[in-house]
């Protein structure tokens, strides 16, 4: 996804000993002009020690961004358990980072450009995500939480965000339907995060339609970066004449995605029938 959005934020030093807090070490890595998927990942994975190589190669490119499927995937090849969670809360967070684990979130920003941290950017929408590292509560307010630590790769250093900026100017937002407060978490096969993971959540949690969706946005995702790749192929070998080969394909293209969009409003209109 670009990198579209950066917080204002907030220093360390109005943080003193009447608030309770929790900051998980997760180092900081900063993405390239695309890529917050793949850099948020590979935070997750060197905060468990798990070296990601080079994360500006994780994917084979990143021209639109991945999908939280992408990373479920990408995730699970190093041996790590995920969840996806739609309709998320700040409860859950708090309670997965006592656990140990950040997040990555995922939300809307305001602009496909980003600048440094403190402004505030208009502008047309885009996806953007982020970990979570940590948060603060206010003694006086209990356990509600009042602040989070984000790793933010499109910024140059970790910082910390005001609850009520974070959840309205971004992760309430989506460039999907029906995707809200959406995170996944992640820990390592066999660790006790694991096992915490677990027992917060047995499962996924999203309704049957917007999985559905979910494996429709990957399916396409993959389908678009599997054409990247032979594209790119000719072109490395010096072929550059493909008019005929490129309106066959983009041709396929388009009538296989229509397909799909076809069966899923199908599945839609059939799960109404049901229920």
């Amino acid at each position: 996804m670009t990198p579209c959005f950066v917080f204002g934020a907030v220093s360390f030093n109005d943080y003193n000993s009447d608030y309770n807090s929790k900051k998980l070490e997760v180092p900081h890595l900063i993405q390239k002009k695309r890529g917050c998927a793949p850099t948020s990942l590979a935070m997750i994975m060197k905060y468990y020690g798990v070296d990601p190589g080079n994360y500006h190669k994780m994917f084979y490119s990143d021209t639109f961004g991945h999908s939280p499927l992408a990373i479920k995937y990408k995730a699970g090849e190093n041996g790590f358990v995920v969840r996806l969670v739609n309709q998320g809360s700040f409860s859950e967070i708090k309670q997965l980072i006592d656990n140990g684990i950040p997040i990555i979130a995922f939300g809307i920003s305001e602009n496909f450009d980003w600048r440094r941290v403190k402004e505030y950017i208009r502008g047309d929408i885009c996806g953007h995500v982020l970990v979570v590292s940590g948060y603060f509560s206010h003694l006086s307010r209990g356990t509600r939480i009042t602040n989070l630590n984000i790793n933010d790769p499109g910024d140059k250093k970790a910082d910390i965000i005001n609850l009520k900026e974070f959840e309205e100017n971004f992760w309430n937002n989506s460039v999907f339907y029906g995707y809200k407060n959406y995170y996944i978490a992640i820990a390592p096969g066999g660790s006790l995060q694991a096992k915490a993971l677990n027992e917060i959540f047995p499962y996924n949690r999203s309704s049957v339609v917007f999985s559905f969706s979910l494996y429709i946005v990957y399916f396409l995702e993959k389908t678009f970066y599997s054409l990247e790749k032979f594209f790119d192929f000719f072109k490395i070998h010096g072929v550059y004449n493909l008019t005929i080969c490129l309106i066959i394909i983009f041709g396929l293209f388009i009538a296989l995605c229509s397909l799909i969009l076809i069966i899923f409003y199908r599945f839609i209109f059939f799960l109404k029938k049901i229920y």
